[in-house]
């Protein structure tokens, strides 16, 4: 199962190269937490999380808060 994470990050790194404004965007930095923490790489999980809530969403990004939510979950899960 942890292969699919590793290829997770590297289609969400191309995907950033070819729309840079993605980069913006909360749900790109949690999914990148969510993959580094799968793979037990919790310092970069944790920026990527933090990145996340730093994040102004622009209009490339959907709205919802759902992925803030997620990035301070993850935060607080790493940091126990």
């Amino acid at each position: 199962e942890q292969a699919y994470y590793t290829n997770a990050i590297l289609k969400l790194h191309k995907i950033a190269q070819r729309y840079p404004a993605i980069e913006k965007c909360r749900e790109f930095h949690c999914s990148l937490g969510q993959a580094f923490e799968a793979l037990n790489e919790p310092g970069q999980a944790i920026d990527a999380y933090e990145t996340a809530l730093a994040a102004e969403n622009n209009g490339d990004c959907s709205e919802s808060d759902d992925w803030e939510q997620a990035a301070q979950e993850g935060l607080k899960r790493l940091k126990e």
